[in-house]
């Protein structure tokens, strides 16, 4: 077992890193100290998608020492930290290191931290391919998993990243359309009930996760089919 302070560089630059403490209680109440405005992740020994806690750095929960939980109470025993100064690198190390869908068991409700950017897609994707897989199986399988199946859904904190778009090339995008989808040229199949305005998608031809530009000579206005058409087809 590799015991201390771990440093696993940030996938994306070199500026950040993440650092994980195994049986290193000197080293990660040392960081807290030094990062109050960082991230930190509670696991398990090895980590698992069971449990992956976040809380800022300044919580009580993982910087308090009480006598009872003894002397190696953060990063010994069943449970260590990985430590962050920003969110991120967070996501990179548990994308790299913990198998399964990029996501938290929770956020902590004391220090209420906000979920970091990374890639809700993930879940998505790995739903869409168990739907898939689902759908080959026989039907008495199938049946017999439905029967034994929970009919509330499990709850994971999902990592997502959000751009800002210009709401012009939206408007202008859409004043282009003149209600019609640019891709089948059909009419808006009804009407948006909160503008009264014929309703269309605007795409992105080149996705802005993938660099594309938010601007008019990049956009399409699309019905809500030939969207999703233009994602799946």
């Amino acid at each position: 077992m590799k015991l201390g302070a771990t440093t696993y560089p940030y996938r994306y630059t070199t500026m950040h890193a993440a650092q994980h403490f195994e049986n290193d209680e000197p080293g990660y109440l040392d960081w807290i100290r030094n990062n109050p405005g960082g991230y930190v992740l509670n696991l398990n020994r090895p980590p698992t998608q069971r449990y992956l806690v976040l809380h800022k750095a300044c919580c009580s929960d993982i910087r308090n020492q009480l006598a009872r939980r003894g002397p190696a109470q953060f990063t010994g025993g069943k449970y260590a930290k990985l430590c962050a100064s920003d969110a991120e690198s967070i996501v990179t190390w548990v994308s790299e290191h913990v198998p399964g869908p990029l996501s938290f068991t929770s956020l902590c409700k004391r220090c209420r931290p906000d979920a970091p950017v990374g890639c809700a897609e993930n879940i998505q994707q790995t739903f869409a391919s168990a739907a898939h897989q689902a759908l080959r199986d026989s039907t008495v399988d199938r049946r017999a998993r439905l029967n034994k199946a929970n009919p509330k859904p499990a709850v994971r904190y999902v990592m997502t990243r959000v751009f800002v778009r210009n709401p012009d090339v939206v408007a202008e995008v859409l004043h282009r359309a003149q209600g019609r989808c640019e891709r089948c040229r059909n009419q808006a199949p009804f009407n948006s009930r909160s503008t009264g305005e014929p309703y269309l998608e605007v795409h992105h031809r080149i996705p802005l996760a993938k660099n594309g530009d938010d601007t008019v000579e990049n956009a399409i206005a699309l019905c809500p089919n030939c969207h999703r058409a233009s994602h799946y087809g």
